[in-house]
């Protein structure tokens, strides 16, 4: 299989704005502290960011490389384990990956 990494970029830039937009309605708040995104590339995680705005609180992405369905979860838990999540903060979860399928929620951190 090939992957056209341009298109995947581009869907990626459009969607993952609105999804956090989506995430945010549905949990029915205006804004996050923190928001945690994942991609497989980069360029995503250096061009979403501005895109979401003061919504997103303090925006964090991997320091590993991408671990697909795992990286959002051992950031968390890395940023946690790191004082740089603190119980009871509100954090919008976004990620795109697996082809041109994206997701978001927002959780609140665990004591």
């Amino acid at each position: 299989p090939v992957a056209d990494l341009d298109r995947l970029h581009a869907v990626a830039i459009e969607r993952l704005p609105a999804v956090f937009a989506e995430a945010l309605a549905a949990a029915d708040v205006d804004r996050v502290d923190a928001t945690l995104l994942a991609h497989l590339d980069g360029r995503v995680e250096a061009e979403v960011p501005p895109l979401l705005g003061a919504p997103a609180g303090r925006v964090e992405v991997p320091d590993l490389v991408y671990l697909g369905g795992a990286s959002l979860p051992v950031l968390m838990a890395r940023l946690q384990a790191g004082g740089r999540l603190r119980a009871g903060e509100t954090v919008a979860l976004l990620a795109a990956g697996a082809g041109a399928t994206w997701g978001g929620a927002v959780v609140r951190v665990p004591a």
